[in-house]
Formats: C-alpha cells, structure tokens, sequence
C-alpha cells in the first residue's frame, strides 16, 4: 500500500525547477534598483535645466535681433495734377550709408527705368534702402529695416521740372550716392522727405506735386 504522504513525481518535478535566493541578495537588488531610479532623476532633471536654459537663451537672442532688425512698411502715393500719377520712381536711401561709389542714374529715372537686372538698384538694397515705381493708382510700397533713419526722394516727370536743385545735407547725399547728380534731377521734378522707421509701418501720405 502506497503512502499518501509520499510527494508525487510531479511534485517533485516542480521543486526541482524552483530556484531559490537568499534575502540578503534580494535586499541588494532592490537597494540597486532605487539607487539607479533616483540617479536617473537626477540626470534627467540636469539634462531638463540646461536644455531649458539654451533655449531660454536662444529666445533671448532671437527676440533682441528682430527688435533691430524687424521690418518696416514705407507707403504713399504720388498725386500729379490732381492724379494719381504712375510710374513715378521712389528712392529711400538710409542717411548713415551709401555706396563705396557713385552709381548709375540712368537706371533708376522714371524714363529709362530698368525693374529686373538693375546693379543699381541691387546696390541699394545692400546698403538697406528700397527702390521702387508706382504703380497705376500712383501708390507705393517699401519694406526696410526699422529704427533707422531715411530720406525719401520722389521723382515725378509728369510734370516740368522746375529746375530746383537739392540743397545742403540732401544734395551731398545725391550726389554721395549717384554721378552724375544733374542727370537724376535734370529731367524730374522732385520732393524730399526725411524720418526715421520707429514702427510696422510708416505711412507718407499723399505726394502732390
């Protein structure tokens, strides 16, 4: 007669494949594993601080470079006895710069304009200033920098020039920026203007000549 009490093959199949630790090994694995938890913390809260702190830095940078650089919106438009008046051309050149040499009148007159391919109008534009004609409403647009000071200079052949030549700080701006100057003004009548782009835009008004 067999015993009851007798473990059965499958019992003792089972407590063969039981691996069994001692405690104070478990209590060194979990000690390892908080260990690493709060090193892990850690380093991700250093890693987290200067992440943050590079791009607070960056936003600082970038916020300080469009307030001197953001762009301002220069517009009018050109009445000539009592009309609008069309392809009158625009110069806005900043008064702290000009070319390194005078350049070529003949491309930026009213008559002889050239809108494509124009150094002249390309040398502008890397000293800051704007060319541009208006358009058939007599209306204008210019984009440059704010926070920098410009004189405007519209010229309008509608109209028979007067003869007026530019005087003082202008006329040596003409002539800093074009040869020759009588070329420029000989054909065209003309108005002056000058102010500093403080805000988004700056609206000129109307140009009546």
């Amino acid at each position: 007669m067999e015993n009851e009490n007798q473990p059965s093959d499958s019992d003792k199949k089972d407590s063969q494949s039981e691996i069994t630790l001692p405690r104070r090994v478990l209590y060194a694995q979990a000690g390892l594993l908080a260990v690493s938890s709060v090193t892990f913390f850690f380093l991700g809260m250093m890693v987290g601080n200067l992440t943050g702190s590079g791009n607070s830095g960056a936003r600082a940078n970038a916020a300080a470079a469009d307030t001197r650089f953001a762009d301002c919106r220069v517009r009018g438009q050109v009445i000539a006895g009592n009309r609008a008046n069309p392809d009158s051309v625009i110069l806005l050149l900043p008064k702290e710069k000009q070319p390194k040499a005078p350049l070529a009148p003949g491309l930026v007159m009213p008559s002889s304009f050239v809108a494509l391919d124009n150094p002249t109008i390309d040398a502008i534009h890397q000293q800051g200033g704007a060319v541009v004609r208006t358009d058939d409403e007599g209306r204008f647009e210019l984009l440059v920098d704010t926070n920098r000071r410009f004189r405007l200079w519209v010229l309008c052949n509608s109209i028979p020039s007067s003869g007026k030549q530019p005087i003082d700080a202008a006329g040596k701006q003409l002539e800093a920026w074009f040869a020759p100057t009588n070329k420029l003004i000989r054909e065209n009548e003309f108005q002056i203007f000058e102010f500093e782009t403080t805000g988004e835009a700056h609206d000129v008004g109307q140009i009546k000549f």
